[in-house]
């Protein structure tokens, strides 16, 4: 279990006003939080699990994993927990067992809405698919060596940008 997250909801009156909207309160989403709060921006983070880390921490929390900066090995939990006591200095709000559900544009603000009724309106929103939702980005294959480059994907999934040098 990760550090006490401040669990909060928004209030019944009318929605929580913040800077940044995070969809996904994960490593990806807690680190999000820390970095805005760091820059003097206040946040909320929207996650469909009870608990903050996402995937790290509901299916490997145990698991040792090596490929963070500057540990050798920690387990997912040790990651969460470290991620949420980086992100408390700056009081991030979380919106734990809450599915974002609908975004809507309110002048120069978006209000992003949850399955149980929790609005969320921010100058700014960030999110990411959860793994198996949403298409893969489309890569271009790596250079070959001595040779031209390699061609890139004739075609992007529908709302994915393509590169300028696409034909």
């Amino acid at each position: 279990m990760a550090p006490e997250a401040p669990v909060t909801s928004a209030p019944e009156d009318g929605p929580t006003d913040v800077d940044l909207a995070i969809v996904g309160a994960g490593p990806t989403g807690l680190y999000g939080a820390y970095y805005a709060g760091f820059r003097g921006l206040s946040t909320a983070l929207v996650d469909a699990l009870p608990e903050p880390g996402g995937q790290v921490a509901s299916m490997y929390p145990e698991k040792l994993l090596y490929d963070i900066a500057a540990h050798p090995a920690l387990t997912g939990r040790e990651l969460v927990d470290n991620l949420v006591r980086q992100a408390a200095p700056f009081e991030p709000r979380y919106l734990l067992g809450e599915t974002a559900t609908t975004l809507v544009a309110d002048g120069p603000r978006w209000i992003l809405g949850t399955d149980r009724g929790a609005r969320v309106r921010a100058r700014a929103r960030r999110g990411a698919p959860r793994r198996g939702q949403g298409p893969p980005p489309r890569r271009a294959p790596p250079p070959r060596a001595g040779g031209p480059p390699a061609p890139e994907p004739s075609s992007s999934p529908p709302g994915w940008a393509r590169s300028p040098r696409a034909g």
